[in-house]
């Protein structure tokens, strides 16, 4: 027993398996688009918030366009995320513009510390680039869907049974 009343694990507790959930295997549904009574998905845009201001408007319709010029949709399913990254990108825009006028170091009572406006850009602007990066709008995440939209486009294209053969 440990200090702390609780028995040791055995040996053997990393060799536990999880039980199989009851009921059929999940499959992947199916949308035919000719079926009357099957809903078709549709992409709704993403709805900008009312509290915005200016400054965060812009950035949205800028956000907003920028994505479509990559190609990535945004819909309404995005809008939590885009959200966050539009208040964090402009809080962090507007904690640096604040910043060229003030110092870097501030006095305290305990000596020197960094501006707080400091710590709260940089961690805005870390934010924003999180949220940045799940939106799809890193050059990681560009690299990714080109390469996706490549394989795609080679695996769209079925060879012949002569280039099948031949290739072997």
């Amino acid at each position: 027993m440990y200090s702390s009343g609780l028995p040791r694990a055995s040996a053997d507790a990393h060799d536990v398996v999880m039980a199989r959930r009851p009921g059929p295997k999940p499959r992947l549904a199916v949308v035919d688009p000719t079926d009357p009574v099957q809903p078709i998905p549709t992409r709704t845009p993403p709805v900008l918030p009312d509290w915005f201001t200016e400054a965060h408007r812009a950035r949205w319709n800028r956000t907003i366009a920028a994505m479509k010029g990559m190609g990535i949709p945004a819909t309404a399913a995005d809008e939590v995320v885009l959200t966050n990254f539009v208040a964090a990108a402009v809080l962090a825009e507007e904690c640096a513009a604040q910043l060229v006028d003030l110092p870097l170091l501030v006095t305290t009572e305990r000596g020197y510390a960094r501006n707080p406006l400091t710590i709260t850009m940089l961690a805005a602007a870390g934010r924003a680039d999180q949220l940045g990066m799940s939106l799809g709008l890193s050059p990681d995440a560009r690299d990714r869907m080109d390469l996706r939209r490549q394989q795609d486009a080679q695996a769209d294209r079925t060879p012949t049974l002569e280039e099948w053969f031949r290739d072997g």
